[in-house]
């Protein structure tokens, strides 16, 4: 089922759309996790998965893994499930790479219907990792109950250089890998992350210094996480996000028609005439059954 909604033919979205309309969606939290290349997102929620499922054996976790996809031919490497191997062993939990389809939101077309779905299956806990671009998650916040930016030490200029939309929407920030910087260096972050995201969304969001090289270097990171899953476990997000589906999902389909159109029927150096690409477009939509 998680493969028909991920196809983009409109005869298995017609499937799909059909079985939601009979689907009952069951509370569940969702975090979104995000950030730049090589900051240890995967790692970090293997470990972040693997501690849960020790306290809570017989709940269900999930893990969706947004790969990047590639410009020109549009596949995926999905490799962040390898990241995940020991969470991967254990009952109860389900892990599935997926690729962008070259979104630019973080996130994967119809992620809203992939949601649903998982919590139709009664998953009490599922995690979202995005491309991990770290600027461009603004559609993440508004699935998840928070979001978590997983980010390396930083210096002044790595800071300013990141847009400040993403400091505005996260709940938590984990500057990871601290054990490949000094103690200076780590601190120095901290108060940097500290201080822009108070000026931003004037309050205090929290900062820790983590490393998976070290179990007990995450420890607050996950009690934050643990203490948001006690909180909002019971808040059946899914169901506004269910009510907007149709919107979402045509939005999403005329984007990815789009990017797959253009990637196919327009040569760089062909840009000049706006119009006539928006025309040429409109012609390949009314042709389409």
């Amino acid at each position: 089922f998680p493969v028909t909604i991920e196809r983009q033919k409109s005869s298995h979205q017609k499937i799909v759309d059909s079985l939601l309309k009979k689907l009952h969606l069951n509370p569940c939290y969702i975090l979104g996790v995000t950030g730049t290349p090589g900051a240890g997102k995967s790692t970090l929620i293997n470990l972040l998965g693997v501690e849960f499922m020790s306290l809570h054996p017989h709940a269900k976790l999930a893990v969706i893994a947004i790969d990047p996809s590639s410009e020109i031919t549009g596949g995926s490497i999905l490799g962040d499930k390898t990241r995940m191997s020991e969470l991967a062993e254990k009952n109860n939990v389900f892990i599935r790479p997926i690729s962008s389809k070259g979104s630019y939101g973080g996130i994967t077309p119809r992620m809203e219907k992939i949601l649903a779905v998982l919590s139709a299956w009664k998953f009490d806990f599922i995690i979202i990792e995005t491309v991990g671009i770290g600027q461009s998650e603004a559609d993440i916040r508004l699935l998840v109950n928070d979001l978590a930016l997983i980010v390396p030490p930083a210096t002044g200029d790595d800071l300013q250089a990141m847009k400040r939309g993403i400091l505005e929407l996260v709940g938590v920030v984990c500057i990871n890998k601290i054990d490949l910087v000094s103690a200076t260096q780590a601190e120095n972050s901290l108060h940097q992350f500290q201080s822009s995201l108070h000026v931003l969304q004037q309050k205090d969001i929290p900062v820790f210094l983590t490393t998976t090289n070290a179990s007990k270097k995450i420890e607050n990171f996950l009690d934050w996480v643990f203490n948001k899953y006690k909180k909002n476990a019971h808040k059946n997000l899914i169901q506004s996000i269910a009510e907007n589906i149709s919107e979402k999902t045509l939005v999403s389909d005329l984007q990815s028609l789009f990017r797959e159109w253009y990637r196919i029927n327009i040569t760089p150096g062909c840009l000049a005439d706006k119009n006539k690409i928006l025309q040429d477009f409109a012609k390949y939509l009314l042709s389409k059954k």
